[in-house]
């Protein structure tokens, strides 16, 4: 490749991978045991006549070439050793086992643009299918026909769409032996919808059998904020001539909305007149206005490639924003506080200086949402509750984006919960006639580093919230409410809970899972 940013070229497996397995998760690659890198001047064999050799300081940047080494095995008289080696596109997203290879060709990222439909480019765009008859069918001298593949493109949560006039499932007559065939399609999106947007394609042939394609890409917000009736917790990504709230939405504050944001030295809200990058506030808004088109001239911040500033966080609850257009990952945020050292967020957590989740409200449910797991993002749009647990400030330094296919960048999916004998958590929720809290866990963890990786604190209540659950446990070393709050120790647990109440009336407490809690 000859950067993610200009993604041509091949890409090498050296053994097994996802994209080469079959519906029974076998692959046919061959796993090779040393890569060598060099200069393609230095790179000459590796056997026991050639020796491999280390020359300091080389430069491989340019010229390079790569020696991938197999292990051993003994071969006799008259037979013969194959080794299977994938070549592959880097950017597309393909089934290359037997018996056809079928890869989708789509964007890697839809970047922001104003020129473009609905502010995004490409909008539209072109999704290839492409159907490679050249494995099991065909071989160097004979083969049999694919014919009648059906392709179908469909879009599991519809944030994506096919454009006017395009159909969702098109034919390719024929792929010959050793022939590729592609088919294509018109795909478009509103503008409004962002981060990872999925798409499914399925394709059957005969011969050949049925194949099953499901990826993303990668959508980047655009200047635009949704804004409804109540609590909204928001940042905004964008640089922009004046950042007054009532400039970017031309709202009214007190009539259309109040603002608040988070004064971590006192630990209250305070009101706001204006939005501050990198870092998120309340809207309360008095109506629905949907999603209002940002004022100002918002355009993409010049440091997306480099890092946007560093910010400061306060001992305690502080509310944070991610400072780009794009999704970054919760692990490569970097922090520092005293003597600690420079830390990533995984080994900021292990070592006990912030709480596990970075938290974020959703409008539609009216309750919090923890997200937890350094391969987590951090959607922009979106201001997330952070606890720092230091007597110290800690400074938090935003990565760089990395993002295929996006102009100047530099570089799994969480895990499903299962609940065993060994691993379970019982869901707490309270709910009042005007609010809810339902977030709340307790359980048992495998191990002590588990119980530190996903126990979480409760955040402080929204403006408008009026009831609130929480767990009263330790928490490095002394007692505190939490939202998740597991043991690590077998045999009876008991766990304090506590609701509060800011208004008169009913509240209702309930656990919604129980019946997948084990019975032992």
């Amino acid at each position: 490749m000859f950067g993610q940013a200009a993604p041509y070229g091949l890409r090498f497996d050296l053994g097994p991978t996802e994209n080469t397995k079959d519906a029974n998760g076998n692959s046919d690659a061959t796993e090779a045991n040393e890569l060598l890198l060099s200069n393609d001047v230095f790179a000459l064999g590796g056997d026991d006549a050639f020796g491999d050799g280390m020359i300091p300081d080389t430069d491989f940047r340019t010229s390079t070439s790569y020696l991938a080494k197999y292990p051993e095995i003994p071969v006799g008289p008259g037979q013969q050793r194959v080794i299977v080696q994938y070549y592959r596109s880097p950017w597309g997203n393909g089934n290359y086992a037997e018996p056809y290879t079928a890869v989708v060709d789509a964007p890697q990222l839809v970047a922001t643009d104003p020129t473009g439909l609905n502010e995004l480019r490409p909008n539209p765009m072109t999704f290839r299918v492409y159907v490679d008859n050249a494995q099991s069918l065909a071989n160097i001298s004979t083969g049999i026909a694919l014919s009648q593949v059906r392709v179908k493109l469909t879009f599991p949560d519809g944030r994506l769409q096919l454009a006017a006039g395009e159909q969702e499932t098109k034919t390719i007559p024929t792929v010959l032996p050793r022939e590729m065939e592609f088919i294509g399609f018109t795909v478009e999106t509103d503008g409004d919808s962002y981060g990872d947007l999925p798409y499914k394609v399925e394709i059957t042939s005969t011969p050949g059998g049925s194949k099953t394609i499901n990826g993303v890409v990668k959508v980047s917000s655009t200047p635009r904020l949704k804004v409804a009736i109540d609590a909204n917790l928001v940042t905004v990504p964008w640089t922009v001539t004046d950042s007054s709230w009532e400039t970017i939405l031309g709202l009214q504050i007190p009539s259309d909305m109040q603002v608040f944001k988070w004064d971590a030295g006192q630990q209250g809200y305070v009101p706001s007149s204006a939005a501050e990058r990198g870092f998120g506030q309340w809207i309360v808004s008095n109506g629905d206005f949907g999603t209002i088109p940002l004022q100002s001239n918002p355009v993409v911040p010049g440091d997306t490639s480099t890092g946007a500033p560093n910010i400061q966080l306060k001992a305690g609850w502080n509310i944070i924003g991610n400072p780009y257009p794009f999704a970054i990952k919760l692990g490569e945020l970097v922090g520092v506080s005293g003597t600690s050292g420079t830390l990533l967020w995984d080994q900021l957590v292990a070592t006990g200086l912030v709480n596990p989740a970075a938290v974020y409200y959703d409008n539609d449910q009216g309750d919090y949402i923890y997200v937890q797991g350094g391969d987590r993002e951090l959607q922009p749009n979106r201001g997330y509750w952070v606890y720092v647990n230091t007597q110290s400030d800690m400074t938090i330094s935003y990565p760089p984006v990395f993002a295929r296919g996006l102009p100047g960048a530099t570089r799994r999916q969480p895990d499903v919960w299962t609940q065993t004998d060994k691993q379970w958590r019982l869901q707490l929720a309270a709910r009042s006639e005007k609010s809810q809290d339902t977030q709340n866990f307790v359980g048992v963890m495998k191990t002590v580093r588990d119980v530190r990786m996903n126990r979480s604190l409760e955040v402080p209540m929204s403006p408008i919230q009026n009831v609130q659950l929480s767990i009263e446990d330790v928490f490095e070393g002394r007692t505190a409410r939490l939202a998740h709050a597991y043991s690590d120790k077998s045999g009876r647990k008991s766990w304090k809970v506590l609701v509060k109440n800011t208004e008169a009336g009913t509240v209702t407490l309930t656990w919604p899972n129980m019946t997948t809690v084990p019975k032992n």
